[in-house]
């Protein structure tokens, strides 16, 4: 496996993200391939890795946008639910997704061309 994308897979690791193992474990299924030629890659692999460099976009992207909701102060006269809580939650996750597909930032292009070169 290559250096680049085991340092990626570390650093993952080392990073909290609130939303489950489940989801990081299925990216870092998706970066994994042992049975890839050297400097060869099909075009199931191309797709498995930009949708592994979405993935990362988005949960990036996510957690950007629960750093800036917390800078907000809250509303005063109402005290906010854990059910609000909980729809704000899911809906940074959707539009972190969203946003991550749209390939406006360019986090996800950026990591596929240096993840594509190895």
């Amino acid at each position: 496996m290559d250096l680049g994308v085991e340092n990626m897979i570390k650093n993952i690791n080392d990073t909290d993200f609130s939303f489950g193992t489940g989801r990081l474990d299925a990216l870092k299924r998706k970066v994994k391939n042992p049975h890839s030629q050297q400097g060869r890659h099909t075009e199931k692999e191309d797709q498995k890795l930009m949708e592994a460099c979405e993935g990362f976009e988005a949960m990036f992207l996510q957690k950007t946008l629960e750093s800036m909701r917390d800078t907000l102060p809250g509303n005063a006269l109402f005290k906010e639910s854990n059910g609000m809580k909980i729809f704000r939650s899911m809906h940074d996750q959707y539009l972190a997704e969203d946003l991550s597909k749209s390939h406006k930032f360019g986090i996800s292009d950026f990591l596929y061309r240096e993840l594509h070169k190895k």
